[in-house]
């Protein structure tokens, strides 16, 4: 709002939105890639554990029933590389993008409204074009069609 009080062109005041939009997502994106890299090395590190825990069960190798157990335990590196990653890696970096995919839309809510009102547009044609947003939300449609009803 206070770039319409400073009278500010719908050009500039929709560039700078635009770049704020552009900040946000960017920023985000940073946070899902970092998980999802995560993601990617956990099993992999997993499977290093699990070579170098064989290659000391292979040097310390006394008697063919205290292999078997090494060579489980060796295993258990794996299992955690794998359960990290697909258990909170990659949720964590889907959670992320629904997160985001939300907030840009709210973001470009927001840019269309704060255009239309420095256009001069009504308050009910403001409300009306806006409400056409929340069908992008769970239960959005219920609140349009509210929207438009009342």
């Amino acid at each position: 709002m206070i770039l319409i009080l400073e009278r500010k062109s719908i050009e500039e005041i929709q560039y700078i939105l635009d770049a704020d939009i552009r900040a946000y997502v960017a920023q985000k994106q940073v946070e899902i890639n970092v998980f999802e890299s995560a993601g990617g090395f956990s099993p992999t590190l997993g499977i290093i554990g699990t070579v170098l825990g064989l290659i000391q069960v292979l040097s310390n190798f006394s008697s063919p029933e205290e292999l078997t157990s090494s060579i489980a335990v060796a295993f258990v590196a794996t299992l955690y590389g794998v359960s990290f990653a697909n258990l909170i890696y990659f949720p964590m970096a889907n959670k992320i993008k629904v997160y985001l995919k939300r907030q840009r839309i709210l973001k470009e809510m927001i840019l269309d409204g704060v255009c239309m009102i420095a256009k001069g547009a009504l308050s009910r044609s403001v409300k009306n074009e806006l409400s056409l947003y929340y069908n992008a939300f769970p239960d959005g449609n219920e609140k349009y069609i509210e929207n438009i009803e009342s």
